[in-house]
This record gives C-alpha cells, sequence and structure tokens, in this order.
C-alpha cells in the first residue's frame, strides 16, 4: 500500500510536497502528540527515546496491545503527578497483504 499525500493538519499553512509512505505487512504506524514525550514525572520527561524503546519493545503485537503498552509505562513513569497537556496516541498496524 502506498500512499502520495499529506495528512492532514501535518502542512501548517504551508504548500507541502506529498511524500511516498510504503506500510508493509507487519509495520505499525505510531502517532502521538506532544503531550506523551512531554509528560513529567516531577524532574524529567518522559521522551522520545523512551517511546522509541516502547515502540521497539511491543513493535510485533498488535495495534492495541502497542498503545496499551505504552500509556502503561506513560503511567508508571509518570505516577499521580497532574500534566500541562492532553496525551493523544494513535497506533495503526498493517496485518495483511
Amino acid at each position: 500500500m502506498a500512499s502520495y499525500s499529506v495528512p492532514s493538519g501535518l502542512a501548517n499553512g504551508r504548500n507541502p510536497q506529498p511524500w511516498p509512505l510504503r506500510v508493509e505487512p507487519g509495520d505499525a504506524l505510531v502517532l502521538y502528540t506532544d503531550g506523551l514525550v512531554e509528560a513529567r514525572n516531577g524532574k524529567e520527561e518522559y521522551g522520545m527515546k523512551r517511546l522509541r524503546q516502547k515502540v521497539v519493545e511491543l513493535g510485533a503485537r498488535p495495534a492495541a496491545e502497542i498503545v496499551q503498552g505504552i500509556i502503561s509505562s506513560l503511567v508508571a513513569f509518570t505516577g499521580d503527578g497532574a500534566q500541562k497537556d492532553a496525551v493523544t496516541l494513535v497506533v495503526v498496524k498493517r496485518t495483511a497483504p
């Protein structure tokens, strides 16, 4: 499956050029807002490194399990601390040719 369009909302008013994106069976597309990587445990952010590690660790699982694993990791990291931003996480996984 190939796509040649820019996803809605990513252009920020500019005139972007489309790029090819090939999604093969087993590939996962992880979409998230900055609230996920900027979530804090008081002194440090969850960050891209932790997110990448979780995606690598969970990548072979179904999309729902990837989401559940990332959110569980985020909650364990932040504890009961209030966050300044909402977290949005969407995982899309291609499972069949």
